[in-house]
Order: C-alpha cells, then sequence, then structure tokens
C-alpha cells in the first residue's frame, strides 16, 4: 500500500491501526529492526540529484523496499499476484517492478535513493553514483518517453537510464534503453581498491601553495 500510494514516500500515519500522531519515534526502531534483519531496506529522498549524493540525503523522507519482491508479492491477495505473473496490462505492476530493481541496486552495493520534490512533477526512482550522477527511471510497460531524465540530464553532468520493457538502445537525447533485467549487468558499487597516493606530488602542491 505504501509502495502504491500517489505520494510516494513511506507515512508513518498510514500504517494500519496506528495511533493518531505517532511516527518515527515510536516506528522508527521497527524499521531499523527489519532493515538490520535483511527484510527491507529504505530509499531516501534527496535535495538535489548532485554529488556527492551523501550530502543531499533527507533522513526523514524515505520509501521502503522488502528485500524479497516475492516476500513483497506474497502479502498480496492471490489473484493480485497473479495478474502481476500473467502480465495483466491493466494490473499497476510499477510497484513491483520498482521493488525488483531496488534489490539488484542493493545487493550490488549501491546506496538507494531517489529524487522527488512536492512542488514539482520531476520524480527519479533511483539516483545512483557510477563514476559520475546516474539518473535511473522504471517504467513497467514499453513507454520510451522520460520528460523527468530529459529535464535533469539538461543541466548537464548527468546520465540517464531508462528501464522499460524494451531493447538496448540510446536515445537522441543520451538516455540509455535497457529491459528490466538489465540492472543486473551494472558494474558493482564497491571498488576493487584505490590507486596508491601521490606523496612527492602532494609534497610540490603543498609547497606552491605556501611557497
Amino acid at each position: 500500500m505504501q509502495l502504491a500510494s500517489e505520494k510516494g514516500v513511506f507515512e508513518y500515519g498510514s500504517i494500519p491501526k496506528a495511533r493518531q500522531g505517532y511516527g518515527k519515534r515510536e516506528y522508527g526502531s521497527a524499521i531499523l529492526w527489519l532493515e538490520m534483519a535483511g527484510i527491507a531496506m529504505r530509499s531516501f529522498n534527496l535535495t538535489a540529484p548532485d554529488a556527492p549524493l551523501s550530502t543531499h540525503v533527507k533522513r526523514d523522507n524515505f520509501r521502503l523496499f522488502m528485500c524479497d519482491t516475492g516476500l513483497l508479492m506474497s502479502m498480496m491477495d492471490g489473484s493480485d499476484a497473479a495478474n502481476i505473473v500473467n502480465r495483466n496490462p491493466e494490473s499497476n505492476n510499477g510497484p513491483i517492478m520498482e521493488n525488483a530493481i531496488a534489490t539488484v541496486l542493493h545487493k550490488k552495493g549501491y546506496a538507494l535513493r531517489f529524487y522527488s520534490k512536492s512542488d514539482s512533477t520531476l520524480e527519479i526512482d533511483f539516483v545512483i553514483d557510477m563514476g559520475g550522477i546516474v539518473l535511473l527511471e522504471v517504467k513497467s510497460g514499453g513507454s520510451r518517453r522520460s520528460k523527468a531524465l530529459s529535464t535533469l540530464m539538461a543541466a548537464g553532468g548527468r546520465r540517464g537510464i531508462k528501464m522499460a520493457e524494451s531493447q538496448i538502445s540510446v536515445d537522441e537525447r543520451g538516455i540509455l534503453h535497457l529491459p528490466l533485467y538489465g540492472p543486473f549487468f551494472l558494474s558493482d558499487a564497491s571498488p576493487e581498491g584505490f590507486a596508491p597516493a601521490d606523496v612527492d606530488g602532494i609534497n610540490r602542491r603543498l609547497e606552491e601553495l605556501v611557497g
């Protein structure tokens, strides 16, 4: 219910039978327990999709995903899950597809973050750093349109990836189109190692600055 909400973020007040006014103080530790137990994972909203991403995180504005998409579907009514598996075009597959993509990114070591503003229609499902800011949008259908990607990429310094029921291609705007299983082939977030520091070069720069 929270993933399919039009507001697009987790709300403590939407927890079934939650007392009026209850929030992070009452339920924050429970969500943290779910994360530590490997059951759930949070994707935090960003004030801006710019590097370094960690400086733009809004800790109290997040989406909550399940680490196991199959477990998420088991929580749905049988007929709803069947419609998704059978690719019923009238079924809202979006939240399930986003959850599946989130699990892949999480397992590859990427911190889950998204970009959304309450006073704007611009919204990006996932924002990651792959040697540069990459904007990822997920569509459960085959639509190639992406106003948000085009607008935010126009600022420069960002790449865009759109995942949908499509073939691999790059359009005229430079957006990379991948099938829904495409994230499996993205490089892992963890670097293999850091190059050794150039101590002599650092000392030379320091001498130039102070001398």
